[in-house]
């Protein structure tokens, strides 16, 4: 078989949907964009509270317990500054992850659901339409927890699926 028979004339959905999230929101990261969500700074402050007392599930703000959100979060951002310092990427890095997931996930349900009308060429459009609404965008750029909902929802609704 020759290299021209093994490699697809098409690239796959899959890969124009990473390489469209990577390329629109990979070098913005780490950039100082305007705060589209105000509540940035308490869940930081209270992933450094938690790093600076040890603690990893004791969530903690100005010392005393506050546990109204989950762990997750915060794990995520401990995680970040361990591997990238106290830089803004280390607080936004997940959302990049989870996008990746909710796109992924939303156009492999569009493509087994439309598949059977013949219509699986839309799977990468509906990838496209999750990833970059108006909500999405607006939370990429914050450390927020919506992403990661997004992120999870999509991938239960694809596993839901099978």
């Amino acid at each position: 078989m020759s290299f021209k028979e093994r490699v697809p004339t098409r690239l796959s959905w899959r890969v124009l949907l990473c390489l469209a999230i990577l390329s629109a929101y990979l070098p913005f990261l780490n950039l100082r964009l305007l705060p589209t969500a105000g509540d940035d700074k308490v869940y930081v402050a209270q992933a450094l509270e938690m790093r600076d007392a040890g603690h990893l599930f004791m969530q903690q703000l100005f010392g005393e317990p506050n546990y109204f959100k989950g762990p997750l979060h915060y794990l995520l951002i401990q995680l970040g500054q361990a591997v990238f310092g106290l830089q803004l990427v280390a607080i936004r890095y997940m959302n990049l992850i989870f996008v990746l997931v909710a796109g992924l996930s939303i156009g492999a349900v569009a493509q087994r659901r439309l598949a059977v009308a013949g219509r699986e060429g839309l799977a990468l459009w509906a990838g496209l339409s999750c990833v970059f609404s108006a909500g999405t965008i607006g939370h990429v750029f914050a450390s927020q927890m919506e992403i990661e909902l997004l992120g999870f929802y999509s991938l239960a609704m694809l596993l839901l699926e099978l």
